[in-house]
């Protein structure tokens, strides 16, 4: 796995689209994010929030060795909310 440098408050960095069966208010479109946390979990790993899909934490050693991928996949397109009520 490659190891990315951790992103700082304010940064801009990917995020995937999230869609949930059982409450799909809480749906995003993945692109482009606004990084508003940073937190270290007990076992190390840090977690990083962002502006566009408040209170989902994502696992950074996950997500940022898919950067470029992510880059590629959403180009210049911000992630937004996008839920479903139905």
């Amino acid at each position: 796995m490659i190891k990315m440098k951790r992103p700082k408050v304010g940064d801009t960095i990917y995020v995937e689209t999230s869609l949930y069966i059982d409450h799909g208010a809480d749906d995003v479109l993945g692109g482009k994010a606004t990084v508003t946390i940073v937190t270290r979990s007990r076992e190390g790993d840090w977690y990083v929030c962002v502006k566009e899909h408040p209170g989902t934490h994502y696992n950074w050693s996950y997500l940022g060795p898919r950067q470029a991928e992510l880059k590629k996949e959403y180009g210049r397109r911000r992630a937004r909310p996008d839920p479903d009520y139905g």
